[in-house]
């Protein structure tokens, strides 16, 4: 579970930094349709920080 100082400040689970997701690099892989996911790149360590994971497509639900 991510550490939330508040919503625009965050702690890297990996190195312990504060990340300020405003200046953070976001690592967006430019899918064919956004899903919504929010992926940062920590600027002191350089691990991915995921916030919220990338959702399947509605099409992809089965009935």
């Amino acid at each position: 579970m991510m550490n939330k100082l508040d919503k625009n400040i965050i702690i890297c689970p990996h190195c312990k930094a504060k990340v300020d997701l405003q200046a953070a690099h976001r690592n967006c892989g430019n899918c064919f349709s956004c899903a919504g996911c929010q992926r940062y790149n920590c600027p002191k360590c350089g691990k991915e920080i995921i916030i919220k994971e990338l959702k399947k497509p509605s099409f992809f639900n089965e009935k």
